[in-house]
């Protein structure tokens, strides 16, 4: 009696785990989202960038693909100041997190999917911010105007109002 015991209940315990781990297996074998072409997007920005002549001198950077492709990290640099935006998907959209030289972080989501080569990202929410009038970044639109060209519109808020800042990017040669 004590035989068939054990083995009903190993025999339940090993259905539960084959059982639990089956969602897991679909999923990484479901077909990618409306997103991933957006991903597919910022992965191909990969690789090292710096100022268009004229519009942004001195400023520098870089895109790395990482976390076995799933994220995309953004390393910018202007002056005496370094930024770092990590790219990613979140279930139909990508989103973003922005670490700020201020010492917050928004956090924006795109919209769905892309329109054209512009990919547009819109406020969810902030971290660390000291108050709701402290400055921080609202919204985000990345143009990817050519294989070697991109302008980022970066909008910032403070005190309820907004200013918009334009980096033109050149891939570095």
């Amino acid at each position: 009696m004590r035989q068939h015991i054990v083995r009903a209940l190993t025999f339940t315990f090993v259905t539960l785990l084959v059982l639990g781990a089956a969602p897991s297996a679909r999923a990484g074998g479901e077909a990618p989202g409306p997103q991933a072409a957006d991903l597919e997007k910022l992965k191909s920005l990969a690789g090292e960038w710096e100022g268009k002549p004229g519009s942004n001198p001195g400023t520098r950077a870089t895109y790395e693909i990482v976390s076995n492709g799933t994220a995309v990290v953004e390393t910018l640099s202007e002056e005496d100041e370094t930024m770092v935006t990590v790219y990613h998907a979140d279930g139909d959209r990508l989103a973003m997190t922005h670490y700020c030289g201020t010492g917050n972080q928004p956090r924006m989501r795109s919209e769905k999917p892309a329109a054209g080569e512009t990919l547009k990202f819109t406020f969810v929410d902030v971290t660390n911010l000291a108050s709701p009038e402290a400055g921080h970044m609202r919204s985000l639109a990345i143009r990817i105007e050519e294989s070697d060209q991109i302008t980022q519109t970066w909008t910032w808020r403070e005190k309820g109002s907004e200013q918009q800042k334009v980096i033109e990017l050149v891939r570095k040669r």
